[in-house]
């Protein structure tokens, strides 16, 4: 337990510093930043929106796998451990965790958005019966198993690695039965860098979702306009 309590340098002193130029390029130039990160994001997209949905669908059927095999029987900690958390307890912080306030947002924004505006390579006219089902089907498809089988892969292989294999709990761990001690290695804390800075964006985004949302509420209920104040 002492050692979950000290800090790893190598990952903290970059991410600070990764964030903290993150967030003054944001306040500094918010539309050079804006346009950056769209072309990241559309680059990403474009060209390898194939490979997301195929890793997507590979991970959806190994969970199901993991699931009703020999191994789904495995318990985090060794046999005999005992859960912290009941189900009912567990279910909410997993569902919380998992969608959060994004559901409040785009649980309404993405089918609105879809069935007005469907993509124009479909062929499908926008606010007719077949934009209502694909508005459906794609929201389903973005807030159930497909994003929820990301996050048990990745919350199954930490812990299994923390809790049966008695590594640190970090994401680095989990490559320690691919490349050995190289994990706690530079290539570990390059990992570790990564994820951290995928998780804060994460963040990031979603409570900026919530902030708009509620901003646009008050401005609505109150005639404010809505700013960063």
């Amino acid at each position: 337990m002492e050692e979950s309590k000290k800090v790893r340098w190598s990952v903290f002193l970059p991410m600070a510093l990764l964030l903290t130029a993150t967030v003054i390029l944001g306040v500094v130039s918010p539309t050079g930043f804006y346009n950056v990160q769209t072309k990241i994001v559309d680059f990403a997209f474009i060209n390898f929106g194939w490979l997301f949905n195929l890793t997507v669908l590979f991970l959806i059927f190994l969970c199901l796998y993991l699931g009703f095999s020999k191994y789904g029987s495995i318990k985090f900690g060794g046999p005999d451990a005992k859960p912290i958390l009941n189900k009912y307890t567990w279910f909410a912080i997993s569902l919380t965790a998992g969608i959060g306030v994004g559901i409040l947002f785009w649980g309404l924004a993405e089918p609105i958005t879809h069935f007005s505006a469907p993509p124009e390579e479909l062929g499908i006219e926008p606010g007719t019966e077949q934009a209502a089902v694909f508005s459906l089907a794609s929201s389903f498809n973005h807030w159930t198993l497909a994003p929820y089988a990301i996050y048990v892969l990745s919350g199954i292989a930490v812990a299994y690695a923390h809790y049966n294999m008695k590594l640190p709990y970090s994401i680095s761990s989990t490559l320690y039965p691919l490349i050995g001690k190289r994990a706690f290695g530079w290539v570990g804390s390059f990992v570790d860098c990564l994820a951290m800075f995928a998780i804060a964006g994460g963040m990031a985004a979603v409570l900026g979702e919530g902030i708009l949302q509620i901003g646009s509420g008050i401005g609505h209920l109150t005639g404010l306009e809505t700013g960063p104040g």
